[in-house]
């Protein structure tokens, strides 16, 4: 089948529409991700190698997961509460600092177009409990 310049033209409109799709999200991240380095001094190990998973948040944040992410993210000065029930994204990036001898990941959650909150948690193989920061400490 041969191209004619307006079909052409139709496809590379709806391609580029396309591969714009994930950008705006992408960028998102990466203004959460600089806002937070610089405001509190952390540095991302190696390139950063972030893991991204999505989930809805549930209708009360009262358990013992998310009730204790929802206290430090209020200590770094967010507002998970505001996010109920919604579907958030939640990016991991390995971090250089350390708490107690223990390194460290820090997450960066967005919903939509906003940076709704950031907290360090241990690594896996950590044996603190239970493991969850404020964004601008450890204690």
């Amino acid at each position: 089948m041969k191209l004619t310049p307006l079909l052409y033209l139709i496809l590379l409109i709806v391609a580029s529409f396309c591969f714009s799709c994930g950008d705006d999200d992408n960028a998102i991240q990466e203004d959460c991700i600089s806002e937070v380095i610089n405001n509190y001094g952390l540095h991302l190990e190696g390139d950063g190698d972030p893991v991204t998973e999505e989930t809805t948040l549930p209708d009360q944040l009262t358990d013992a997961n998310w009730g204790l992410k929802a206290i430090v993210c209020e200590q770094g000065g967010y507002d998970l509460n505001a996010y109920t029930g919604q579907r958030i994204s939640l990016t991991k990036y390995r971090i250089i600092e350390i708490c107690d001898g223990e390194p460290l990941y820090l997450w960066i959650l967005t919903n939509e177009d906003e940076c709704i909150c950031a907290y360090k948690t241990v690594r896996e193989d950590s044996s603190a409990a239970p493991g969850v920061f404020a964004v601008e400490g450890c204690d």
